[in-house]
């Protein structure tokens, strides 16, 4: 039988839903994955235990905000005699997020984050993969669909530091892939 420990994990930061409005649909998914990985690190698996830290960790803001939500309709049909919880979805905690998810995900603004794409430059002490990681990450937020892989490709050909490693991908042409960098 494994031992259950009782693991002490730091602060979780207050989720800030008023700053920056063009991009809180990518920093509102950014903070329900951390929130995720705190509660999955303490086992908790209560949905309703669940429900109340995400609020009481996201902070008042959020909390108000939930306040004026409206309540998000089952993903499952229930069955008679069940309430759809069997299959995870419908638990308080799911529908909470699904709440959230459904306000923030529309401010996204795709402009703005694709504007960020492309002025981001590989800094002096980035490696070219460290470059790639950060470009990636930064693609998800630009609904670049199935051109993203050449996006970052073109990105790192266009703004990497060495001009040497620029010449070298260049002469790639047609071969030239984010495998290959």
């Amino acid at each position: 039988m494994a031992a259950i420990m009782n693991v002490e994990l730091g602060p979780l930061p207050t989720f800030d839903c008023n700053e920056e409005a063009s991009s809180v649909g990518p920093r509102w998914k950014r903070w329900k994955t951390a929130f995720e990985y705190f509660v999955m690190g303490r086992g908790i698996a209560n949905p309703g235990q669940k429900k109340a830290l995400l609020l009481h960790y996201a902070g008042m803001d959020l909390q108000d905000l939930f306040a004026t939500l409206p309540a998000a309709p089952p993903l499952v049909p229930s069955l008679p005699g069940t309430d759809g919880e069997e299959a995870g979805v419908n638990d308080e905690f799911q529908v909470a997020l699904r709440m959230l998810d459904t306000y923030f995900a529309p401010r996204v603004n795709v402009p703005f984050e694709r504007h960020v794409f492309r002025q981001m430059r590989q800094e002096y002490d980035d490696t070219v993969a460290q470059f790639v990681f950060k470009l990636k990450k930064q693609a998800l937020n630009c609904d670049f669909g199935n051109t993203s892989e050449e996006q970052i490709r073109d990105r790192v050909v266009d703004s990497c530091k060495s001009s040497h490693l620029k010449r070298k991908l260049l002469q790639r042409g047609a071969d030239l892939t984010l495998n290959v960098l």
